[in-house]
């Protein structure tokens, strides 16, 4: 993986986390907005495998462990395509954050003015997790707002995500009846 460049495209960065990933549809998913002292950057896209990849920056430093920023992106990734599945779900399976998280790539750029930061030691982890209360609150409204417009702009994509989120739990309430019948025998 190559250090990060803060003044590298956002789509170059996406690019490169999906070099040899089999993806689900091929243009990404870019947007971005600047009120006042708050900025974000966002590309994002999902391959057909199952590993979530979240590379999320703030004021461009890489922030390893996620924080405000990856929360508001993350509930406001799963309200909207949960709102966009709604007729389309017809299996009666509940979708988690997971299920609509499973095989997507996404980089995250925040900068604010003031940020504050709360350090991890975890397993040996050492790493940084951005703990600006308001920029959650900023990332879910232009998440929110832009991934919005950007499905109902793209249905056919939007049906591949949607599609793509019902397997994945289908596939989790397989995974969790499975460990159950073990257990009772």
């Amino acid at each position: 993986m190559a250090a990060y460049d803060p003044d590298a495209d956002i789509c170059a960065q996406l690019r490169e986390l999906n070099l040899s990933q089999d993806l689900l549809f091929p243009d990404a998913v870019v947007f971005s907005e600047q009120v006042d002292d708050l900025s974000v950057e966002i590309a994002l896209q999902w391959t057909n495998g199952i590993a979530e990849q979240i590379r999320s920056y703030a004021n461009d430093s890489p922030t390893t462990q996620g924080g405000m920023h990856v929360e508001g992106f993350s509930k406001a990734l799963t309200d909207r395509v949960k709102a966009n599945a709604g007729s389309a779900d017809s299996t009666r399976v509940s979708l988690f954050g997971e299920d609509i998280r499973e095989g997507l790539r996404a980089i995250i750029r925040t900068h604010c003015d003031d940020p504050s930061f709360e350090p991890i030691h975890d397993d040996g982890i050492n790493g940084r997790k951005l703990s600006t209360v308001g920029i959650r609150e900023f990332v879910y409204w232009v998440t929110s707002k832009h991934l919005s417009s950007w499905l109902d702009e793209h249905p056919t994509e939007a049906t591949l995500i949607v599609h793509k989120s019902i397997s994945a739990a289908h596939d989790r309430v397989l995974a969790r009846a499975q460990r159950g019948q073990g257990r009772g025998r």
